[in-house]
């Protein structure tokens, strides 16, 4: 880390950590504390945030926001300061979920987590938080493919539009719109239980209530995060969490809906997703040119 980032950072926490690289994910960089005055002080993690410009779409000003009003919930991050102003965001150091895909009951608590999420209700729903999913389009994508006039870009927005109209409608709730392996980690200091049984398949067995009883899925990386369509979420944990429909029809955004309807739903999503990933890393890849 940089001296002038270490200083500031200490100086706001009144420490005096040494911070060394841990990882670096597609933006931001992330650095590992050391405290130099306390081998028993708890280990934290400073993320200094990268260029907006290489994360299209990204909202750190939201994100603080965000996680304050989950700063109570067990599965979101500790956040010890967040100074998105600055550039940086320091919480606590968690276990890296190494694995390719998640245990049985590491999906039972991530769906126990995103059925809290949507059920939160936020303390000002019309002020930041609330995503608008056109100017999203519009200021990150559109007008670069005006710019560049990019047809393919600008088909692929056009289709992302008409069929984001054309989604079964869903109450605002929050969502993560981020939601991967490398997004995810363990507290394995907790003493935790799955409140998640509504359906049959989330039944315990004892082998998972041994290991929930000391760790806890941590959901990291809010930078996308807001008050916007269940949808998102609920595509990104079957395409890349492998989560099967019939859980997440579970979910509290989708009482409503039967079965036939939730799929039609979940696959005109996991197309949306699917657009909208490859409009980020074509976006990203431009701008990187002239960072």
């Amino acid at each position: 880390m940089q001296q002038h980032w270490q200083a500031r950072i200490n100086n706001a926490l009144q420490q005096h950590y040494r911070w060394t690289a841990f990882a670096k994910g597609s933006s931001n960089q992330l650095f590992k504390s050391i405290n130099q005055d306390s081998a028993n002080a708890p280990v934290l993690i400073a993320r200094i945030n990268g260029a907006n410009a290489i994360a299209p779409g990204v909202n750190r000003q939201r994100e603080a926001v965000l996680l304050d009003e989950l700063k109570h919930c067990k599965w979101a991050p500790q956040i010890i300061r967040n100074a998105p102003e600055e550039g940086w965001c320091v919480m606590r150091c968690y276990e890296p979920l190494i694995a390719k895909s998640l245990t049985a009951p590491q999906q039972q608590q991530l769906l126990a987590a995103t059925a809290e999420l949507q059920s939160i209700q936020p303390h000002n729903p019309d002020g930041l938080l609330a995503i608008d999913y056109h100017q999203l389009i519009l200021e990150n994508y559109q007008s670069l493919a005006v710019q560049l006039n990019d047809r393919g870009a600008l088909e692929q927005i056009a289709v992302f539009e008409q069929d984001l109209f054309g989604l079964p409608k869903l109450p605002l709730c929050f969502v993560h719109h981020d939601l991967h392996m490398g997004n995810l980690a363990l507290d394995t200091n907790t003493d935790t239980e799955s409140t998640y049984s509504e359906s049959p398949t989330h039944k315990q067995t004892p082998e998972s209530s041994a290991l929930q009883s000391n760790e806890q899925v941590i959901i990291l990386d809010w930078e996308y995060g807001g008050l916007g369509n269940a949808w998102f979420d609920a595509a990104a944990m079957h395409r890349f969490l492998m989560i099967p429909s019939e859980d997440l029809i579970t979910l509290p955004a989708f009482s409503a809906f039967n079965t036939e309807d939730f799929n039609h739903g979940l696959n005109a999503a996991i197309k949306l997703s699917e657009i909208i990933d490859a409009l980020w890393y074509w976006a990203r890849e431009i701008n990187q040119q002239y960072e």
